[in-house]
């Protein structure tokens, strides 16, 4: 099985359309999803760590298919002063939140889809 055909996998998983699936991993338009599934263009890496931030995909799996598809996410307890150095600590926290927002609109997005 070739990477983009990981990707579909991993699309038909979540039950989005295409367009979809791409705004929930960015800026990624339908026509890109289009052209990464028919291995017309390979993934950016800015994709790739979309998919694995988003969607905890395990990149070996997705490169070399071996491992799991999914691996289970890592997220820092933020209620700890541990989680993030003073250095960084905002920074790291505004990441957080991004990555949030984005997992809670997919959830929007599955909701919406299931609906009858």
């Amino acid at each position: 099985m070739s990477v983009s055909q990981r990707i579909l996998e991993i699309r038909k998983d979540t039950k989005l359309s295409q367009s979809d699936f791409g705004a929930s991993l960015g800026e990624f338009k339908q026509s890109d999803i289009t052209n990464i599934e028919r291995d017309v263009v390979s993934p950016s890496v800015i994709f790739l760590r979309a998919l694995h931030n988003i969607y905890s995909v395990n990149l070996n799996w997705l490169i070399a298919g071996s491992g799991k598809k999914y691996i289970e996410p890592d997220f820092p307890n933020i209620l700890t002063e541990e989680a993030y150095p003073y250095s960084n600590g905002i920074d790291q926290v505004k990441k957080d939140i991004d990555l949030l927002k984005k997992r809670l609109y997919l959830v929007e997005l599955k909701l919406k889809n299931s609906k009858p």
